[in-house]
């Protein structure tokens, strides 16, 4: 019997020991990969995995730099969720999804995109929903979330309180017919990390 892709009793989460192995059928034109060569050589733990993004992560590679300077307080995966989600997906296949997430920055209401995966087992994972305080790379969507969800950290320039008040539905996103640069870098920077 084969161990299943995430295991945990609301069906994603920690992955303890089992480790996640890359979609070696998954295409691929970019530089310097042979098609169905997969991003990573060798088997990686989800915890090694979330570590290597926060590591690649710099204010270039986020899609918001004004977004990334505010909350990168809480998480270096600040504004990043969009660049993780397509590696992911080159990394598993799947699709990527995409929400609206309401939320205030010490006490100003905001608005934003937020991204994450579903992977072809149907597992939705999210390796940066810790920007919005969460572990265990569980997706805002989630049904057992109860919000509103507060985050503060103390930063040299002062406290940032992050409070995430709603989650529209999530949906599909279509097909990339182009990448953003930043995602380019950020995936070279990933592909660095160790």
């Amino acid at each position: 019997m084969s161990t299943p892709l995430f295991s945990s009793p609301i069906g994603f989460g920690r992955l303890n020991a089992t480790r996640l192995v890359p979609d070696k059928t998954k295409r691929d034109t970019n530089k310097g990969r042979t098609s169905g060569e997969p991003l990573l050589s060798v088997n990686v733990k989800q915890e090694q995995l979330e570590t290597r993004f926060k590591q690649a992560a710099r204010r270039e590679t986020a899609y918001n730099t004004q977004e990334y300077d505010q909350l990168s307080a809480i998480s270096s995966l600040a504004g990043h969720c969009n660049a993780v989600a397509y590696c992911v997906q080159k990394l598993y296949g799947g699709v990527i999804l995409q929400a609206t997430v309401h939320y205030q920055l010490n006490g100003k209401p905001k608005r934003t995109s937020h991204f994450w995966n579903r992977l072809p087992n149907g597992i939705e994972i999210d390796y940066s929903a810790s920007q919005w305080g969460l572990t265990n790379q569980i997706p805002l969507s989630h049904k057992q979330l109860m919000f509103p969800l507060q985050k503060s950290e103390k930063t040299p320039k002062g406290n940032v309180k992050l409070i995430v008040l709603s989650v529209s539905p999530a949906r599909i996103v279509p097909s990339r017919k182009t990448v953003n640069p930043r995602f380019t870098q950020f995936e070279e920077n990933f592909q660095k990390t160790s």
